[in-house]
């Protein structure tokens, strides 16, 4: 019902509200985001006790959780840089690609009022973006120890 009911009022609040409701409710959005995304990290690295604490408690779990290419197939500590582990980095970077092509990007784009604001929101975009996802990948780490 909590759902349904907010939904139902970003929906009213957007529709009658034009752009400017837009980038209000991006900007609440935004500011869940933050919270959850780069605040979270860092309230969680504190609670454990530091990088060497998360560092420690996720080696005693499984070492290939601190490596860039994961486990083996023969169980921990077995994995390494074969083709499967290359292919899934670069596809997973290759992500990102599309992500300026993406219509709720897109639309900001449109949205400018001249070329010169083109630079410092792609600055702004890819600033977010680093954060956004490091914070996202550091959530799990930290969640995991």
């Amino acid at each position: 019902m909590g759902a349904a009911a907010g939904f139902a009022v970003v929906m009213l609040y957007i529709t009658q509200g034009g752009f400017t409701a837009v980038v209000w409710s991006d900007v609440f959005q935004g500011s869940l985001m933050v919270i959850g995304l780069v605040a979270l990290p860092l309230v969680a690295l504190s609670h454990i006790g530091g990088l060497d604490a998360v560092t420690n408690i996720l080696q005693g779990i499984d070492p290939d959780l601190l490596s860039w290419h994961g486990p083996g197939a023969d169980g921990p500590g077995t994995g390494g840089w074969g083709l499967a582990t290359i292919t899934s980095i670069l596809g997973f970077g290759a992500i990102g690609i599309g992500f300026w092509g993406s219509p709720q990007v897109f639309v900001r784009y449109i949205s400018m009022k001249d070329t010169k604001q083109i630079l410092p929101g792609t600055i702004t975009a890819v600033t977010w973006t680093i954060l956004a996802d490091s914070g996202a990948v550091l959530v799990g780490l930290f969640g995991r120890a």
